[in-house]
């Protein structure tokens, strides 16, 4: 096992280092097509390794010899940089093309990001303070207005995506100039290329499947073992924001559940029954986290959720003697469910925003309630599916 188990990680170290994927690399006079040898991010970027067939001799090249490579979207460039206390010529990998690239360079001290500015000289971004974005806002040639509304963080993913912020405000700036309404257009322009979620509001209906086991006394049916009811669900709901940029937000619900039963046995009138008439108010409390495209966003939510029963006497059964249709005595129990029934809610959706600040919205979600009845074991099952409308409500910084 120990040897099988060695072959294995010497064959994953092996593949792994003399993995080839077609490419290109860029000399003084021409590009040239090869099959690129894939490293680690530190090591490509001092040597690119490369054959000029499949199975022919692998050569090695640094900075210094070649102006570029790449391979799949990814193109390494060759630049004298300055990220200790020496100059140094490394190839660079663009996490930005075109013609205002932006370019990344991993050293096992740290990370680094640069733009150009000009005559083939770099310009290192700076993470203290947040300089980063306002080299990134005049690189781009777009307000200082903006940089308080871009969240991204220093690292790779977030200086990309803060950069195609930046380029985005940077083509539409020529409009915004001409626009003289008080800056709104300006506002719908930063809500186009922002990405967070907003406090609002939301209505939804829908419906919800119960199913609550019960422990009912001889006489009655064995398969009225369980309550099983469908009720109408209305829900008004609030998202409030937690975090600074609101990824996470607190969701608070109201929603109102009727569940009747009537479950008979024998002819008119029944020899026995069975009824729930059941009006609860749940309230759900839940954190929930946004992710997804600009208008079409997924969530997940999970929290408590604590139910409480707005009626009396609203479960029991009832039992006729006598024959022949005729009763002799009626026998009927009531069991009270709980007014406060505590228990947990899980459940995730999407909500689909139009241009003004209404949007669709719609969740599946499943709970569990326990001690629902007083006296009686048994934990409530409910399924719901809802779906309607939220309305997000504009504050500082937010879509208009």
């Amino acid at each position: 096992m120990k040897r099988l188990f060695l072959f294995l990680a010497i064959f994953i170290l092996t593949t792994g280092l003399f993995a080839q994927k077609l490419g290109y690399i860029r000399t003084d006079t021409a590009y040239v097509s090869v099959f690129i040898y894939t490293q680690s991010e530190v090591r490509s970027s001092r040597v690119c390794k490369y054959s000029l067939s499949d199975n022919s001799k692998i050569l090695s090249n640094g900075p210094g010899e070649l102006l570029a490579y790449g391979y799949d979207k990814k193109d390494f460039y060759s630049f004298s940089v300055k990220p200790g206390d020496d100059s140094v010529k490394l190839f660079l990998l663009a996490i930005v093309q075109g013609d205002m690239p932006v370019y990344y360079l991993k050293e096992r001290h740290g990370k680094h990001f640069y733009i150009s500015g000009g005559n083939n000289q770099l310009i290192e971004l700076r993470k203290k303070g947040g300089k980063y974005k306002q080299q990134l806002a005049a690189y781009f040639g777009v307000s200082s207005d903006i940089i308080p509304h871009i969240h991204n963080s220093y690292s790779r993913q977030g200086i990309k995506r803060t950069a195609a912020i930046m380029k985005a405000a940077g083509l539409e700036s020529g409009n915004l100039e001409a626009d003289d309404e008080s800056g709104r257009k300006k506002d719908r322009q930063h809500a186009r290329i922002m990405d967070k979620p907003m406090p609002g509001i939301s209505l939804q209906s829908g419906f919800t499947v119960q199913r609550l086991p019960l422990v009912l006394p001889e006489g009655l049916p064995a398969s009225w073992g369980s309550f099983n009811a469908i009720s109408i669900t209305y829900s008004l709901g609030a998202d409030i924001p937690l975090l600074k940029y609101w990824t996470l937000t607190y969701h608070q619900e109201v929603v109102f559940n009727k569940f009747v039963n009537n479950n008979k046995q024998g002819s008119s009138p029944p020899d026995v029954q069975l009824i729930q008439d059941y009006s609860v108010l749940g309230l759900p409390a839940m954190l929930r986290y946004t992710f997804g495209m600009r208008d079409t966003k997924f969530f997940i939510n999970a929290g408590f959720q604590l139910d409480i029963s707005l009626n009396k006497k609203n479960m029991g059964w009832m039992i006729i003697d006598g024959n022949e249709g005729i009763a002799s005595g009626v026998r009927i129990n009531y069991i009270d469910y709980s007014v406060f029934q505590p228990g947990v809610t899980a459940g995730f959706g999407l909500n689909h925003s139009f241009k003004n600040r209404l949007g669709f919205s719609s969740e599946l979600r499943y709970s569990r309630i326990s001690k629902v009845m007083d006296g009686m074991p048994g934990t409530e099952s409910l399924l719901g599916i809802t779906a309607g409308f939220t309305y997000h409500i504009a504050g500082k910084g937010n879509r208009p």
